[in-house]
């Protein structure tokens, strides 16, 4: 009901809601589950940053309930707002391995799900088909993180990589770059190669190249001596296929007089 209003008061909740977390009644549990969703989707990039420093150092206690309060929570922020879960991801997935060789059963448990559940907001149709298997690297990383490679490295990536996706299989990427083996850490390489060249890079420099065009429009050409000579080069290189497809299109735009030059 309060929404935004109530973030000041998230961070002094907390240690009650990490408790109730390991509550011995059920329906506690239940809705202290439902309470942290209900917190996580109305908070704001600052309510996050708020709140995530105390649950990191909650990971740190030696109280298992605690403990796995705190990771329950973590995996409750999958229900964060995209913009927000994106910027807390990075931290949050490094964290949630650590906890999956906890010494307590549960606390496992409880990193395993929070991982699933951050799996489960994935929207990249091609990470999304192949979810179980980077959550069985995460888990079990000596046993499957080489299969998970050559299942990375199998995958044509056509649709934009959400934050969520880029969570799970960084670890995963930056682990394999650690590793003696120079063959793992070529299919490394290879991968991080195949992400930089999906769609998703096309987006940025269509963006890009409107910015550009924005910044030419307003300070004028005079600004930009270089600009032409570059993007001609650009165009027109051996490693460059794009001026086959761009020429047509490039000429009958100069062609019409009834546009401006801009």
């Amino acid at each position: 009901m309060l929404g935004k209003l109530f973030e000041p008061y998230v961070v002094h909740v907390l240690p009650h809601l990490l408790l109730c977390f390991g509550d011995g009644n059920q329906y506690v549990r239940e809705a202290a589950d439902d309470c942290a969703k209900a917190v996580m989707r109305n908070l704001s990039a600052h309510g996050v940053k708020l709140v995530l420093p105390s649950l990191l150092v909650a990971l740190e206690e030696e109280s298992w309930r605690t403990k796995a309060g705190s990771v329950e929570l973590l995996g409750a922020m999958a229900f964060c707002a995209p913009k927000q879960l994106s910027s807390c991801l990075p931290n949050i997935v490094p964290k949630l391995t650590e906890v999956l060789t906890d010494s307590h059963v549960k606390v496992q448990k409880a990193g395993q799900q929070a991982l699933r559940l951050i799996g489960s907001v994935i929207r990249n149709p091609e990470i999304l088909a192949i979810t179980p298997i980077l959550l069985d690297a995460l888990t079990e990383p000596s046993r499957r993180t080489q299969t998970c490679l050559q299942t990375l490295l199998d995958t044509k990536f056509v649709h934009f990589i959400d934050a969520p996706s880029l969570a799970l299989i960084m670890p995963i990427v930056q682990r394999a770059f650690q590793d003696r083996s120079t063959d793992t850490r070529k299919m490394a390489a290879q991968i991080i190669g195949n992400i930089c060249n999906s769609p998703s890079s096309l987006q940025v420099r269509t963006v890009s190249a409107k910015a550009l065009g924005a910044m030419v429009k307003g300070m004028g050409e005079s600004c930009f001596d270089d600009l032409l000579p570059w993007l001609m080069e650009t165009l027109a290189s051996e490693q460059s296929s794009k001026l086959d497809k761009l020429m047509p299109d490039v000429v009958a735009t100069a062609s019409k007089e009834d546009i401006a030059s801009t």
